[in-house]
């Protein structure tokens, strides 16, 4: 099972590169569930925006004004219901089929620390209920001094937090990927980073799971990094073969390269001159493709990997500002390219006449009331034209096709009953 989870802090900003990113999250992991943590808009507006993902299951708690937020959407054929949800926790069931049913248990940790107690003892009721269980996402709370770089030395909420997990029994996820998943976008000696953003099992789903892991992202478009469980054996893994896009066909450099392999002479059978002039053409266009991919579009996968490198070789303070630096960076970077890409659809749109404007959609509607039948083919296949024959024909085929010519049986002692 594979989870994902990122405090986006916000969904509500269209111009904002989040979406995009949340989406690439999910082709690239492929995740069971996905969470979402302070998103401040309610969770149909969010449920709205990730329609197209196609989630089988989707579960949350509407924002208050400008501030929280959670959604939790699950995909896949398992079987999932939520248990509990309020504005720190939402409980999930998963029941799996001859096998021992398991909880998910999405948190996002109080950011008052006085209130972080009474979010304890809530989350240790529910573990009671659930012992086989996960817990992730933002648990708001430093747990080791290791866990945070600037900053005061004081760990607040510490000695409650710790209480809580040692009755718990919770055991921390192993993770690899940059060690803080939260900085406080400050600079120079003012800048903090901090692990916020972990993952924890119950001994029971340790047993169960034993090859569970964390993989943190590095902090991208938030302010928070998205973290990423994976509870499989580990494998190497390995890339796909390399599928090519549909938008890279109407380019004129694409119908190039297909014209001109084709009129090479190459010698051979038929079957070998075919196959080694597709081989050539998919070179070409996967070379293309990929090169404008990285000058038109945002290749989320290279800033991810760089950023993950940089952020992994932290050290000390200069290290942590530096990175911070190539963060704004990339976010420039992105900004831009998205910009660009906005500006290319919204003028593909007007020059093919489906920009989604108001004269557009009063144009749909006044040909929608015009949409009607004025001819149909009758029995004999002689067309019929005219409002009045067109009723007689659809009639006539409606009661020829509902008429009955055997009576059914019936039992009278049936009808006396009745």
């Amino acid at each position: 099972m594979i989870v994902t989870s990122w405090n986006c802090r916000g969904l509500n900003d269209v111009n904002s590169p989040k979406l995009p990113y949340v989406f690439w999250l999910l082709h690239s992991f492929v995740p069971n569930f996905l969470f979402l943590s302070e998103t401040k808009v309610p969770v149909s507006v969010v449920t709205s925006l990730l329609s197209s993902s196609n989630p089988s299951s989707v579960f949350g708690v509407d924002s208050v004004g400008s501030s929280g937020g959670l959604v939790v959407f699950g995909y896949g054929s398992d079987d999932v219901s939520c248990v509990f949800c309020c504005s720190n926790v939402v409980l999930c069931n998963i029941k799996i089929p001859i096998k021992i049913s398991r909880c998910v248990m999405f948190v996002y940790g109080a950011p008052v620390v006085e209130d972080r107690p009474q979010a304890w003892g809530l989350i240790l009721d529910l573990l009671a209920i659930a012992p086989n269980c996960l817990i992730i996402g933002d648990i708001n709370q430093v747990e080791r001094n290791y866990d945070r770089l600037g900053g005061s030395t004081v760990i607040k909420g510490w000695e409650s937090f710790i209480d809580f997990s040692l009755k718990a029994s919770l055991i921390s996820t192993p993770f690899k990927g940059p060690p803080y998943t939260w900085t406080n976008n400050r600079q120079a000696h003012k800048l903090i980073l901090q692990r916020l953003d972990r993952s924890y099992m119950t001994s029971d789903w340790f047993h169960n799971y034993p090859d569970s892991r964390l993989i943190n992202q590095p902090i991208f478009i938030s302010d928070h990094a998205a973290i990423v469980f994976d509870d499989s054996p580990f494998h190497h893994a390995s890339n796909r073969p390399y599928q090519l896009d549909n938008w890279c066909l109407n380019f004129t450099q694409v119908h190039d390269f297909v014209r001109d392999t084709w009129q090479r002479n190459t010698l051979g059978s038929p079957m070998f001159i075919l196959s080694t002039k597709l081989a050539n053409v998919k070179i070409l266009i996967r070379r293309w493709c990929l090169n404008n991919k990285k000058y038109w579009g945002v290749d989320w996968k290279n800033f991810s990997k760089e950023l993950s490198v940089e952020g992994e070789s932290i050290r000390s303070v200069p290290d942590a500002a530096q990175y911070m630096s190539n963060i704004v960076t990339s976010k420039e970077s992105i900004f831009l390219q998205l910009q660009f890409w906005r500006q290319r659809c919204k003028k593909n749109w007007i020059l093919q006449g489906v920009c989604p404007s108001k004269v557009l959609f009063s144009k749909f509607k006044s040909r929608q009331k015009k949409n009607h039948i004025t001819s149909l083919l009758d029995e004999q296949g002689v067309l019929q034209f005219g409002q009045t024959k067109v009723q007689n024909v659809v009639l006539h085929s409606l009661k020829n096709t509902f008429k009955s010519d055997a009576i059914p049986s019936y039992d009278p002692d049936i009808l006396i009953r009745f």
